[in-house]
């Protein structure tokens, strides 16, 4: 039995092909590089595409039936199975695919569907947390965001050609009264222009009280907030200054903020001190009730990279506790799976929500759809990568180690442009054979970047987990939909299971 799945808000490449006719009779061949991978705990199989994202899921009879096609002459209009295969990207007839002239880099970037301001009112810390990518300066006046160069990038951020914007203030637990200053102008200013605006956070959670939740509510703010699991391993890395861990007044936050219905994305960054409790770490997170959830390997940059052995996990490790959430995943409920193996699913199934906000690809939008303003009015392409040696009111895609200043910063207005240049955008030359290739695209573009090569692109470190994430869920979450399990999951979004046998009929 072969069968696949169609998504109920295709992107916009699919879509255009569901009623294209195909050639004439022709040599039958993959589009490029196919992969058969076995499904775990039965005797099927799923066939992937890497050009295209095509795949469908069989048995071993009709495998050696699709294995004997290829280098044959083959009719679609006489045979369904050939059909079959050009339709769902997996096969070309003679020098024709399904996708041949259809832009689907186009069809991905028309998924986004609002522009996204980072907003970096400070980059000092009222925390020190082992592994910070910022370093651990104090959140004094020299390294805080002037309210007037906000303002300026708010001004600036709905020039942008969306209808929607969203706002992210950062961290605001070192903000103080400049957040409510400043999100409450970035609402007026966007209802003056007939925009739509949502204001979002991203924080330690340690000043999130009752009043700052009634505010954030007030706002109908998404917050994102970092926890790092159970209160032994999130307070092993993430302390104020005085060693004391933060998890308490983490926990108390999430309490207010649940109470008032607001939005939250919880974010967990792992490293040396919560890799070898994967389970724990997933559990903690889903007990707090989250909108969602993010598991993110800690990077080699600032207290990290400087104390990487103490701190940092190898490629190999984080692939191994994504494997352990995800098996995890398939026993107890799609809950347990995070961000970026749910935005993997959607592209899998050809959904086009798996591309909005779609981090951990080189199609991200970074520097395009997103930009980042630092405290001097310098931007950047995403908030993991701020470069705090460049001139103010300049632009730049990676980050140094920051330096200190003796002042305020000086008011500028941000200049946001495309930081990026397309040969970023494209896979590395050694990014080959992969069956994801469509789905994670060459994986981050930033993480990789060597500064000594600016148009170079580069191998994602993480390329391994990518892996590990793709393949559970095609061997195991996956094939789970197709038998009849997860139909009313939100991670499938009523996709339609369809199976060729029952198309015939």
């Amino acid at each position: 039995m072969i069968e696949w799945a169609e998504a109920r808000e295709p992107l916009a490449s699919w879509g255009s092909v569901v009623d294209r006719q195909p050639p004439t009779a022709g040599v039958i061949a993959p589009v490029d590089q196919i992969t058969w991978i076995p499904i775990e705990g039965s005797e099927r199989y799923a066939l992937l595409e890497s050009a295209t994202g095509g795949w469908l899921v069989c048995d071993d009879d009709d495998r050696r039936e699709i294995d004997a096609l290829w280098g044959t002459e083959g009719d679609p209009a006489l045979n369904p199975l050939v059909d079959l295969l050009w339709r769902r990207g997996l096969a070309r007839l003679g020098h024709d695919h399904i996708f041949e002239g259809i832009n689907v880099e186009g069809a991905i970037e028309a998924s986004r569907q609002r522009y996204t301001l980072v907003l970096l009112m400070s980059t000092g810390c009222n925390l020190a947390c082992n592994y910070c990518y910022l370093g651990h300066h104090l959140p004094t006046s020299d390294v805080a965001m002037p309210v007037e160069t906000a303002l300026a990038a708010i001004e600036e951020a709905l020039e942008q050609p969306w209808d929607e914007v969203m706002f992210d203030f950062g961290e605001i637990a070192v903000a103080g009264s400049r957040f409510e200053t400043v999100a409450r102008a970035a609402l007026q200013m966007a209802e003056a222009r007939g925009k739509r605006a949502r204001i979002a956070i991203q924080s330690n959670a340690t000043t999130i009280d009752p009043t700052a939740a009634d505010l954030l509510a007030e706002l109908d703010a998404v917050v994102g907030i970092s926890l790092d699991g159970p209160s032994e391993l999130h307070d092993a890395a993430r302390q104020f200054r005085s060693g004391a861990g933060s998890y308490e007044r983490v926990a108390c936050a999430l309490s207010l903020l649940r109470e008032r219905s607001v939005a939250v994305h919880l974010i967990a960054t792992i490293g040396r001190h919560n890799v070898d409790r994967p389970i724990d770490v997933v559990e903690e997170l889903v007990s707090h009730q989250p909108t969602s959830f993010l598991l993110k390997p800690v990077l080699a940059k600032g207290e990290a990279g400087a104390a990487w052995d103490a701190e940092g996990v190898s490629a190999q490790e984080y692939a191994e506790f994504m494997t352990s959430v995800l098996r995890h995943a398939a026993e107890h409920g799609s809950q347990y799976l995070d961000q970026t193996a749910t935005k993997f699913m959607a592209r899998i199934l050809g959904d086009r929500n798996g591309w909005r906000d779609s981090c951990t690809s080189r199609s991200c939008g970074s520097g395009r759809s997103l930009h980042v303003v630092d405290p001097t009015g310098a931007t950047h392409a995403c908030p993991r990568f701020v470069d705090d040696a460049v001139p103010a009111g300049k632009s730049t895609m990676v980050r140094l180690q920051p330096t200190r200043r003796g002042s305020a910063p000086p008011v500028v207005r941000p200049s946001l442009v495309d930081l990026l240049p397309a040969g970023l955008r494209a896979a590395p030359s050694t990014c080959g054979g992969c069956p994801w290739l469509s789905t994670c695209g060459g994986g981050c573009t930033l993480i990789s970047h060597d500064p000594s090569q600016p148009a170079v692109p580069q191998p994602d470190p993480h390329c391994a987990a990518y892996d590990a994430v793709h393949r559970e869920l095609v061997q195991r979450i996956l094939p789970m939909y197709l038998s009849g399990a997860m139909q009313r999951e939100p991670l499938f979004n009523g996709a339609k299971t369809r199976r060729l046998r029952e198309t015939l009929a």
